[in-house]
């Protein structure tokens, strides 16, 4: 199951989009598909980090301005050589496992939701996963389970940009986008679990899933909508807005920090930047520090 982990954590990193799962077959009616101009022109997609083929049979609206670009950044590097550095940090060292460090009743708490999702899942499958790794991947498990097979959309995107002999690269290190997750304390890490998996298990009994409004906005283009399904997760308290300000704010000013660092140095070349949908709303987004900067952002339909 490594490779479908690693599929988890390659995207997000941002708990927001984590949660955005399953059951949902309709198609793109509105992507987020920006042009930018001003000093640069390039585009900007709303990604969401899923397998689903609802979102990985590619509009042609994002086909088009793939073809028109002359380079593809995403969050990541999605390399092979990248892939195995997300992998690495993925595991537990030598010698530990998740039974070290889960209160009893917080292990019975997983299992039971893992039983909910498969009678036949365990604990044990995820023993060797950091505390952090696991809470990410309880919310995409049921995707990774329906669609084994499927690479999430971050891969569908950078592998037809290779396929059209674009540039391609990271917007983020492995270490700068898991850093957010590898500095929590052991403490803070168990809470982030058990938050996870209290939250996933009150989802299950809805008669629209979370999962299911969530992914519908997202392929509505309804950004609004979408982040307002997922900020229940969000406890109101110090620890959530610390996480969120890592994972969003300031990753938001960082990552356009570095887009417009890469189109200065290369004003010639017409750049596609994927990043998460999340880090596109709100008054701290990417869009609103464009706009600061003298931008302007038109939406493709």
């Amino acid at each position: 199951m490594e490779n479908n982990y690693n599929c988890a954590i390659k995207f997000r990193c941002y708990i927001t989009f984590l949660f955005l799962l399953l059951f949902c077959h309709v198609s793109f009616a509105h992507p987020f598909l920006w042009r930018v101009s001003g000093e640069h022109e390039f585009y900007l997609f709303g990604t969401i980090h899923l397998p689903d083929p609802s979102v990985t049979i590619l509009p042609k609206e994002i086909d088009d301005a793939l073809a028109d670009s002359d380079v593809f950044y995403s969050e990541l590097d999605l390399s092979e050589e990248n892939t195995m550095l997300v992998r690495q940090s993925m595991w537990l060292p030598d010698k530990k496992n998740l039974y070290d460090f889960l209160p009893k009743d917080l292990e019975e708490q997983v299992n039971q939701y893992l039983v909910s999702i498969n009678p036949e899942l365990n604990l044990e499958f995820f023993a060797k996963q950091k505390i952090w790794v696991l809470a990410i991947t309880l919310t995409v498990l049921e995707q990774q389970l329906k669609y084994p097979n499927h690479p999430p959309l971050d891969t569908v995107l950078y592998n037809r940009a290779v396929a059209l002999g674009l540039d391609t690269g990271g917007l983020e290190t492995v270490d700068e986008q898991l850093e957010v997750f590898t500095t929590l304390t052991t403490d803070q890490q168990l809470i982030f679990l058990r938050d996870t998996v209290e939250f996933m298990q009150s989802t299950l009994d809805d008669e629209t899933s979370f999962i299911e409004q969530s992914l519908n906005n997202y392929l509505k283009g309804d950004l609004d909508s979408l982040m307002s399904n997922l900020m229940p997760y969000m406890k109101d308290n110090e620890f959530y807005e610390q996480l969120l300000y890592r994972l969003i704010d300031n990753r938001n000013l960082n990552i356009t920090n570095k887009m417009l660092e890469l189109l200065k140095l290369n004003p010639e070349k017409r750049y596609f930047f994927a990043v998460g949908a999340g880090h596109f709303w709100g008054e701290n987004s990417i869009h609103s520090i464009l706009k600061e900067r003298g931008y302007t952002i038109q939406t493709i339909e």
